[in-house]
């Protein structure tokens, strides 16, 4: 999903059966300078010492694995894409200081509270690009902390034909209530 970056500026370990970043061959050798790490289908289980070892990380795929919690990513100031998709997550805290992030698929997780992505609201996010689908969101409340996502433009809370919906998407005046809270919200 992500496009490819120079030789020696990303990193890629799909399925290696990672239980740590510690077992992550040459990040220290290039996280200084790394710009993708793709870990997707892996065992982590944190990411805690990520913004120390990868301070100009853009693109993070952290799919398929058992993250429960995102401590070690608000370090991440250049953080563009971040892909937390079928993961243990039940909340988005964490995110503080990604002044720079775009996109953020947190979709297949248990997260049942939006709170998280309130230090990402002000005119100055960049925030365009929310995929929440298959989560635990029951309450049209929650969507009101999609309020101040002044860039947001697609918000993913359900999947086509409402299949992976979260509950919300089940009650009357959902819509409505996302677009009252959410305004530039084009694609739903």
């Amino acid at each position: 999903r992500f496009g490819a970056v120079g030789e020696g500026e990303e990193i890629r370990l799909l399925g290696s059966g990672l239980t740590s970043l510690a077992d992550v061959p040459r990040l220290q050798a290039v996280g200084r300078s790394l710009l993708a790490l793709q870990l997707h289908a892996n065992r982590l289980v944190s990411v805690a010492g990520l913004h120390a070892a990868c301070p100009q990380l853009q693109r993070l795929v952290l799919s398929s694995n058992e993250i429960a919690s995102l401590e070690g990513l608000s370090g991440l100031r250049r953080l563009q894409r971040l892909d937390l998709s079928s993961n243990c997550l039940v909340s988005l805290q964490g995110l503080e200081g990604l002044d720079a992030l775009e996109e953020v698929s947190a979709a297949h997780n248990r997260i049942s509270e939006l709170d998280g992505l309130l230090p990402l609201r002000g005119r100055s996010s960049r925030l365009h690009r929310v995929d929440l689908r298959d989560n635990a969101v029951e309450s049209l409340g929650e969507l009101l902390l999609l309020g101040g996502l002044d860039g947001l433009a697609d918000l993913r809370l359900q999947g086509q034909g409402g299949r992976r919906a979260n509950p919300v998407c089940g009650l009357p005046g959902y819509r409505a209530a996302v677009l009252r809270a959410a305004p530039s919200v084009g694609q739903l």
